[in-house]
């Protein structure tokens, strides 16, 4: 009878430590799956931040494509400005004149240190061709900026007065300038050398 009851009692002490053992290797168990699911979560989500910073990466390449697409096509539309210029330029450089300048005499504030002379610019055209495009600028060297005329068709043979506003610094004499552009480009260009004039 004492050896069953030892035999029982150490079956059952076993039994314990066997549980005991198997609960302890399960509670690992569940442990190491828990970690494993928070590093599945983490890679998930640098994975999501990787998908969008991928995403974002594609659309500014799709915006730089865009952008050189549009780059491509503005520099075709000015290389086509520049021939429809030059083919201009053919047509008209050296036919297009400034032919008279003239400057209205006198001291005529404005405003401030500024004065105002009234000028009277006379182009003419003496080629076959009607020229477009042109615009006119008179400025004096003391002042910021002149003024700027942009000038309707001028037909063949035709000669005009442009009417201007030349602007200048009190005591100052310089010089002034008259330039005719078609488009960017100068075709005529008149200087005088002193205004006002002293004395």
């Amino acid at each position: 009878m004492n050896k069953f009851v030892t035999a029982l009692s150490t079956t059952i002490v076993i039994m314990v430590i066997v549980t005991g053992f198997l609960f302890h290797q399960l509670d690992a168990i569940q442990n190491l799956n828990s970690e494993q699911r928070r590093k599945n979560a983490e890679i998930q989500n640098r994975l999501d931040e990787l998908q969008i910073q991928n995403a974002e990466l594609e659309n500014q390449i799709t915006e730089l494509q865009t952008l050189d697409s549009e780059l491509q096509n503005l520099n075709s539309e000015l290389q086509n400005q520049i021939s429809e210029q030059e083919k201009q330029l053919r047509k008209c450089t050296n036919l297009v004149k400034i032919t008279d300048v003239r400057i209205e005499s006198g001291i005529h504030p404005y405003i401030g240190l500024t004065l105002y002379n009234a000028a009277e610019v006379t182009i003419e055209n003496i080629g076959i061709n009607d020229v477009k495009g042109l615009t006119l600028k008179i400025e004096h060297s003391s002042a910021s900026e002149g003024q700027t005329r942009s000038l309707d068709v001028l037909r063949s043979g035709e000669e005009r007065e442009i009417h201007c506003a030349l602007f200048s610094v009190v005591g100052v004499t310089g010089w002034v300038t008259v330039t005719l552009k078609l488009g960017v480009v100068t075709i005529d260009e008149y200087i005088i050398p002193r205004f006002p004039h002293a004395g």
